[in-house]
């Protein structure tokens, strides 16, 4: 007779059941009901790409699109087992035993691990029910919600540069009051419509679509008020707005009503730590909600934040992890992608947070912290609504047997090609045309190298054709890592190498804006991001001397398009 049970074990009474001896009705039901983890656990065994220590970040998804792989860890019963997802049975299409690490209190446990495919016959749309039936007993996991696909972009790349191609100026910035240690400009991001937000440590602006009038959206001093919860922001470490453009999350550093300021143990050169909060911002109704709070050691928002205590659970419900979020970045789907100090000495992963508050580690160089794939936290670029992009090194290591740069799914969280061999740069061929120019009479292919040093989402912008358009040199170079070929995005070939110190050789690529061919893009090398045209948003950020010959900080942004 099939029973219908609607709790799903967790992995501590999962764990928990090893440990108890006694046999009665009640265990001998535990003991033959199926069961799944639906928070995170580490699981050895899978093989992934962590090594030697093959440990694996597991997280229960809910948010897929058909093609998409669903992965289950728990006493699942596999010979047994009967899934349904929107009433339709799933196909398992790997299935292994594997081992769910414990804690000092509770031994490791050995459980099963299985992927099943997405199909469009499940259904589509939000709560789609989920069921496990083995052994006579149903148990129903948390819904699914099953995304409509959207048509591929076109892989391009290999291509000619576009002469059509323009630069225009968008707005100049310069913030009254700031001092010399001061700067108008810390990051930003753009929205799907072309709408420009960046942020100080001060305030955080964004613009109109047309890239005009920054205006003020959240500043320091700002007060929160609830039943339950108050605090000021003091300064701001990192913030995005949404892709939407509806919301936007911040990073502060606050003072609140909660436990701040003790000393960090008896270290004589520790300093006294803080609070950081990530907050949410609905930008129509400016109602703030206060997503996760964490203490950091260090020195504030003026200087290096880092987690506090190391070693804090980095991987659970939003609300019980620690994030210091140096950097923040966000997909089309809400999901957050967080530069996470969780140790002093640049100790950093990549934490990912989903749309319900669920945070993983998706990548990590570290193996107190494992990562779904070993990537440093300035290394990877993706485009929002792809989900494709890079994820690599991003400096030199002692042990390169973990540099493993690969051209990454963020939608599935596995990589699609890695660049076995390749730890600090990739070797494309460059088809060079520059007859056209005269400096080779006929065209000729030569190698150009990617290299990956440094922040890539700062560099680099990744266009929804699934080019990565590198501003290196006077002329931005196009890459298409999957068929490792390149051409000149913009600019003109004949100056291809010259960097930003070097004389042009063509005497008429030396402007700032107009068609992009006669631009020298050495002075434009910061990106911002790019549009859903596929526009690229670069900015200069810099200083300049002015009466009475005090330092002050500047911004300009610019905008490289079709015409």
């Amino acid at each position: 007779m099939k029973t219908s049970i609607r709790t799903v074990i967790s992995i501590t009474c999962l764990l928990w059941l090893t440990q108890c001896k006694k046999v009665d009705k009640n265990e001998r039901l535990l003991n033959s009901q199926p069961s799944i983890i639906t928070s995170h656990a580490t699981l050895i065994g899978t093989k992934q790409y962590l090594s030697p220590d093959d440990q694996y970040s597991y997280q229960y998804k809910t948010s897929f699109k058909p093609g998409d792989t669903m992965e289950l860890a728990g006493r699942l019963f596999p010979q047994q087992l009967e899934i349904k997802i929107g009433g339709v049975n799933a196909k398992v299409v790997m299935q292994q035993k594997i081992t769910i690490l414990g804690t000092p209190e509770i031994p490791a446990v050995e459980a099963d691990f299985l992927k099943l495919v997405i199909t469009k016959a499940m259904g589509t749309g939000r709560s789609i029910p989920v069921e496990l039936t083995a052994n006579g007993e149903t148990i129903t996991a948390p819904p699914i919600n099953i995304l409509e696909p959207s048509a591929p972009p076109p892989y391009l790349g290999g291509g000619k540069t576009d002469t059509t191609l323009v630069v225009a100026s968008l707005f100049s910035f310069k913030q009254d009051g700031f001092g010399p240690a001061d700067r108008d400009f810390v990051g930003g991001n753009v929205t799907a419509a072309g709408n420009i937000f960046f942020f100080n440590k001060k305030v955080a602006y964004l613009t109109s679509i047309t890239g005009k009038a920054p205006a003020k959206v959240l500043e320091a001093g700002l007060q929160y008020s609830s039943s339950t919860d108050q605090f000021q922001i003091i300064g701001i470490l990192s913030a995005t707005c949404s892709w939407d453009g509806a919301d936007l999350f911040i990073s502060a550093e606050v003072t609140d009503n909660g436990p701040n300021n003790p000393l960090l143990g008896t270290d004589p050169n520790a300093k006294p730590f803080g609070v950081l909060r990530l907050l949410k911002m609905n930008l129509g109704t400016k109602k703030i909600t206060p997503l996760n709070r964490s203490l950091f050691g260090g020195r504030g928002t003026n200087r290096v934040m880092y987690g506090w205590p190391p070693q804090k659970s980095v991987a659970g419900n939003i609300d019980t992890v620690s994030i210091i979020a140096q950097e923040i970045r966000v997909d089309a789907y809400g999901n957050l992608y967080v530069t996470n100090q969780v140790e002093r000495r640049s100790v950093t992963i990549v934490s990912k947070i989903s749309p319900d508050g669920q945070v993983k580690t998706l990548f990590s160089l570290n193996r107190n912290y494992p990562g779904l794939y070993p990537a440093a936290a300035s290394g990877y670029v993706f485009h929002p609504s792809t989900l494709q992009g890079f994820a690599g090194p991003a400096d030199y290591a002692t042990n390169t047997t973990l540099l493993r740069p690969a051209w990454y799914s963020f939608r599935t969280e596995e990589p699609l090609l890695i660049f076995e061999g390749d730890h600090m740069a990739i070797s494309c061929n460059y088809s060079d045309t520059s007859r056209l120019t005269g400096k080779y009479p006929t065209q000729r292919t030569v190698s150009e190298t990617m290299s990956f040093i440094g922040s890539l989402n700062t560099s680099s912008a990744l266009l929804s054709t699934g080019e990565i358009v590198s501003f290196s040199y006077a002329s931005p170079m196009s890459y298409n890592m999957e068929k490792k070929v390149a051409y000149i995005y913009a600019g003109q070939e004949i100056n291809e190498l010259i960097g930003s110190n070097a004389p042009l050789s063509g005497k008429s690529q030396v402007n700032t804006t107009g068609l992009a061919k006669y631009v020298n893009f050495s002075s434009l090398r910061g990106v911002l991001g790019v549009d859903n045209k596929d526009a690229i948003y670069l900015f200069t950020e810099g200083r300049k001397t002015a009466p009475p010959d005090s330092p002050e900080s500047y911004l300009q942004v610019y905008k490289l398009r079709k015409p």
